[in-house]
């Protein structure tokens, strides 16, 4: 059986649904069951006679709300009119039944819910207590990088750094997905001016940076090396694009003392490398890395090869995991043969470990690819191999990326590098590094040509011979 009260509390619920969005004071007669509405906290105008008192005996005085029992309102009139207390109607506070979102976009991305998609700043009107899950996705260039809650008391489920934010709309909510711009986009050569590259909207991309060798290998005699702090100095120096050194070398002790490098590409089976083993820890590194830097907007150049460590060096050759005497794999290979097509068998495995190198950063926009740096100059077929390679292997895959051909061994004969530069011109790659040093490229070390815009020219200022740091040539020749 239903009693007067619960109905009157029933009728005060549908009061209070009907104000919607506008909150207010209801006030409540237990006495007489009767309902009025009235600002802030304001008694009615006309008290019910149980109270035995009126609002305007107080009429030069003020009300004072004093208490707030269990069942009535307590109200004290000051001033003229006396200071006697009344009981009046019980005061209930009316909050709205809707709720409003407010989604706010910072970067350039999209969130949406169920009925709700927002390009740019929106709001909508919910339940109150209904909960609300958003979905953010990023727009090209951009990564998601958090959500951010007003009020902070507001009750946000799983709003952290995933692409989900989960809020319990108790009350007005505003929510902002936060997206941070990675690199401008995949870069391909310009078609308004070749000699640079450009993002997917045709803007032109000017690349510069800084260099050094333990970005992506640990050598074990040197400190610790520090990827975040190395980043944040690329990106507060305004540079945009680092060469992430891969040394094919296990060993580096007559470099700098370096010691040991790990990881490596290919996994060891006993004391021996399997060269039919790739080494997945190798390749975890490589995408955190290429990933991080996408995430502070700098691009990367993936080094396949370092040919600098075996051109022609016994040492280096020594404990080198191409070397027949240290891999499991049968090979016959020589020194001279390592960066060559003469050796179909390790190839095979270069192919093999190329295209896992692709596998893992193709998704990635922030990728250029460079063949190796300072090859051998019987290298060069081999590197115009590997460029198609490259790019009918990614033909097959989403993104497609630069590659690039860079100087040879300058410690090479120079009888065995010519034509040079001409092989760099004349190469299938998208971008080039020309070389410098030696007398026979004394042009691009003191007066370097205009670039042609047949490639996108990187100016490699230790192959131009250490002593190219030329801001002035490179913008104004252009190189």
């Amino acid at each position: 059986m239903m009693r007067r009260n619960d109905l009157n509390f029933r009728l005060l619920l549908g009061a209070i649904a009907f104000l919607g969005a506008v909150a207010a004071v209801v006030f409540f007669d237990p006495h007489t069951g009767r309902i009025v509405f009235a600002n802030g906290n304001t008694p009615p105008t006309l008290i019910n006679a149980d109270c035995g008192y009126e609002v305007n005996t107080c009429s030069t005085g003020t009300l004072e709300d004093v208490a707030d029992t269990s069942t009535d309102h307590i109200w004290k009139c000051l001033g003229s009119g006396g200071g006697n207390s009344v009981t009046c109607y019980r005061g209930i506070t009316a909050e709205p039944s809707n709720k409003t979102l407010n989604v706010f976009i910072s970067g350039s991305g999209t969130v949406s819910s169920a009925g709700l998609s927002c390009e740019t700043d929106c709001s909508t009107t919910v339940a109150s207590g209904a909960i609300v899950t958003l979905s953010a996705a990023p727009a090209e260039g951009f990564i998601f990088a958090g959500w951010s809650i007003s009020p902070s008391t507001s009750a946000g489920l799983g709003c952290g750094g995933t692409g989900t934010c989960t809020v319990t709309m108790n009350a007005s909510t505003a929510v902002t997905a936060m997206f941070s711009r990675t690199s401008s986009g995949l870069l391909k050569k310009s078609s308004a001016n070749p000699r640079y590259f450009a993002d997917p909207s045709g803007k032109i991309v000017y690349l510069t940076g800084s260099h050094t060798w333990n970005n992506l290998q640990d050598f074990g005699n040197w400190a610790a090396f520090d990827y975040a702090g190395y980043l944040n100095f690329i990106k507060t120096k305004g540079h945009s694009v680092i060469r992430l050194w891969q040394i094919d070398e296990p060993n580096l002790n007559y470099f700098n003392n370096a010691g040991s490098v790990n990881p490596l590409p290919f996994a060891k089976s006993g004391t021996k490398y399997d060269l039919s083993l790739l080494n997945q820890t190798f390749f975890d590194r490589l995408k955190a890395r290429v990933q991080a830097a996408r995430d502070q907007g700098i691009y990367v150049i993936v080094m396949f090869f370092d040919g600098f460590w075996v051109n022609g060096q016994p040492t280096q050759w020594a404990s080198h995991y191409y070397n027949p005497a240290n891999n499991v794999n049968g090979l016959t290979t020589t020194l001279n043969q390592v960066y060559t097509l003469n050796s179909p068998q390790l190839l095979a495995y270069q192919e093999a470990y190329i295209k896992k190198v692709i596998d893992t950063v193709n998704e990635f926009d922030n990728v250029l690819y460079e063949i190796g740096n300072e090859m051998p100059s019987q290298s060069k077929d081999f590197q115009y191999y590997l460029i198609n390679l490259i790019k009918n292997y990614e033909a097959g895959k989403p993104k497609l990326h630069p590659v690039g051909m860079t100087s040879f061994d300058y410690t090479t004969m120079e009888t065995q590098k010519l034509p040079g530069n001409d092989w760099l011109t004349q190469s299938p790659a998208d971008w080039i590094s020309p070389f410098g040093g030696g007398s026979l490229y004394t042009t691009y070390s003191t007066n370097p040509p205009a670039a042609s815009g047949g490639k996108v020219i990187l100016l490699d200022t230790d192959h131009i011979g250490a002593q190219g740091d030329w801001t002035y040539w490179a913008l104004h020749g252009p190189l």
